[in-house]
């Protein structure tokens, strides 16, 4: 497994949504993730390609917008900021720490000095740490934004598709709901590393490196562990010294928000889900008993897919969790109950 998907895996039991593998929006087209966006997540990053809550003429859908574009309603776009996640460090159940200590000096930062060892017990694990808190931004009518997906989810993927010749499947489109920005961070992923791997990392007293590379900590592992630190430039001086950062208001460029490294995304994606089996069994019933429903016609956007062998549903899910692959329980399910023939079920990136 990659290991930017291992890194997401192994943190969803956080229950703070899907931790980006890349926090920095540096190189791509936006200044930080915001409650609105439209996009996907590809090797770790967010790309935006549109945003819901601003209008289509504003700087930030600069790349275009879907055909029939409406942004959602003024009074849906209210936010509300949770408690910040404090300095320090966060990491999966089979990650521990086996020496060091890292302190917050102060409210606000880690203490320059301070250090920790981890430890994994597993092959696979993840840890993420942040020197500064991470500011947390929801969306108060969760109904709406879910309402907005479920209304513009086929032109949302056309749009990717076939006007920006993105590579995107259904469920790869995402609507966020919520995201957590810090400043700084650091991050250590075990993926298939022998029981027992270490990390350290410690945080300088000056900034780690020259130039425009410098780092507020330096990671060391007994064995080959993949750790990263940032924010860390992605782009050569004259090129970052010509990208245009975009605020929030029609306004032009604003200067850089230090707090743009998302951390964790919340929200919204559908996707298509698969039994081959009869839509409902009667009981005792023989084979040639058993009910087959002819499929429907075809039709733009609806929200199930019918066949004498095969029911799919589309449904709003959790961005945090692998897809949901057949099961036991969805065979039986499948026989047992009748399922309706379009049906769209919603569950929120939590």
């Amino acid at each position: 497994m990659a290991e930017y998907d291992v890194y997401s895996e192994q943190l969803f039991s956080l229950r703070n949504g899907h931790a980006l593998y890349e926090p920095d929006p540096a190189g791509q087209d936006y200044d930080k993730v915001r409650i609105g966006d439209v996009g996907y997540v590809h090797y770790g990053v967010f790309h935006r390609l549109f945003n819901i809550c601003y209008d289509a003429h504003d700087p930030i859908n600069k790349l275009g917008v879907p055909e029939y574009f409406e942004p959602i309603h003024p009074d849906d776009r209210k936010e509300y900021n949770r408690t910040p996640l404090p300095p320090g460090v966060m990491s999966s159940s089979s990650v521990r720490r086996i020496g060091g200590k890292i302190g917050a000096s102060g409210p606000t930062a880690v203490e320059a000095g301070a250090n920790i060892s981890l430890a994994c017990s597993r092959k696979q694990g993840a840890a993420l740490l942040i020197k500064n808190h991470a500011y947390r931004f929801d969306a108060r009518s969760l109904r709406a934004f879910a309402q907005c997906m479920k209304d513009n989810y086929s032109t949302w993927r056309a749009f990717a598709k076939d006007v920006h010749n993105r590579d995107v499947v259904l469920h790869d489109i995402v609507l966020v709901t919520g995201c957590d920005l810090t400043a700084e961070w650091a991050m250590a992923t075990f993926n298939e590393s022998e029981r027992g791997a270490s990390v350290s990392f410690e945080v300088g007293q000056a900034p780690f490196g020259s130039g425009d590379f410098k780092l507020w900590g330096e990671w060391t592992s007994n064995v080959h562990v993949p750790h990263r630190c940032g924010p860390i430039p992605t782009l050569p001086p004259a090129s970052r010294e010509s990208l245009l950062i975009t605020g929030g208001s029609p306004s032009s460029g604003q200067a850089k928000d230090n707090y743009n490294q998302c951390i964790f995304i919340r929200g919204y994606r559908i996707y298509r889900r698969f039994w081959r089996v009869p839509k409902k069994i009667k009981g005792a019933a023989a084979p040639k008993d058993l009910e087959k429903e002819p499929p429907p016609p075809p039709s733009d956007g609806q929200a199930s897919v019918n066949s004498e062998y095969e029911q799919a549903e589309l449904e709003l899910a959790e961005l945090s969790l692998p897809l949901k692959q057949p099961n036991v329980y969805d065979i039986l399910s499948g026989f047992i109950f009748e399922v309706s023939e379009r049906t769209l079920c919603c569950s929120i990136y939590k």
